[in-house]
């Protein structure tokens, strides 16, 4: 799987017993979830961070706003060679979500786990006013900073690294935007579903309603932070995640 520009493995494990398979969150990159593999060296868990296009190592490549092209994608180049589980964050929490459906759909192997953060439960309506739209790259990131947090100033105030980020935040954004969720049955996949104490985007039962999503188990907890609580307490839900999958 290292070979596929989809994925990268920081740290290849060949006999590890699980791949965490990671989903960035809007905007962001593989490297993200680079450190969780220094975190989670001393357990049997392989990182594989996803790389969608238009971004890091696949700059040059055209960012994909539509969820159906990512998910079949994706579905089609993960190979199953052993116990796997998924772990998205914000955005990458839909994305992992739609593609455990696809890969049910298709009668074929499901992840372990689904860990599902920073997002709302995907029938939970998207209420704010879009931001994808917005035309002048500036004004954007400006606003996607007031509303999320995660982009630092000296990011947001270069035009040319505004210039290099916006194409993929902005296709990103129109996925989780207009995203519309179909009903369907949960999923027989375990749900755990994180949320920051203080994110003022993602509430403790927007997160809750997650478990409408699984026929298995489901838990919820939260961790001090704001949406990005997973940079600052990244230490205990690294250790949450490694618990849960018992590695």
């Amino acid at each position: 799987m290292n070979a596929n520009p989809w994925f990268s493995i920081p740290s290849p494990k060949p006999s590890a017993r699980v791949r965490l398979l990671c989903f960035p969150h809007a905007g962001g990159g593989a490297s993200a979830y680079f450190p969780w593999s220094r975190a989670l060296s001393g357990r049997s868990v392989e990182v594989t961070a996803v790389q969608l296009p238009g971004r890091e190592n696949r700059l040059r490549e055209p960012a994909l706003d539509d969820l159906g092209l990512i998910v079949e994608a994706l579905g089609t180049v993960i190979e199953v060679t052993r116990p796997f589980a998924f772990f998205g964050h914000s955005l990458g929490a839909i994305v992992a979500f739609e593609l455990t459906r696809w890969l049910r759909d298709r009668g074929r192997a499901l992840p372990a786990h689904l860990f599902v953060s920073g997002s709302s439960a995907p029938d939970v309506r998207f209420s704010k006013a879009p931001l994808h739209a917005m035309p002048d790259d500036a004004a954007f990131l400006a606003a996607v900073a007031r509303r999320y947090g995660g982009i630092p100033d000296a990011v947001a105030d270069d035009p040319e690294f505004r210039a290099l980020i916006a194409p993929a935040l902005r296709a990103d954004l129109r996925i989780n935007e207009l995203y519309r969720y179909v009903d369907a049955a949960p999923l027989p996949v375990s749900i755990s579903a994180y949320g920051g104490s203080d994110d003022g985007e993602v509430s403790r039962e927007a997160l809750d309603a997650w478990r409408r999503q699984t026929s298995s188990g489901f838990a919820l907890r939260l961790f001090a932070g704001d949406h990005f609580f997973v940079n600052g307490a990244r230490a205990a839900v690294v250790a949450d995640v490694a618990e849960t999958l018992r590695t």
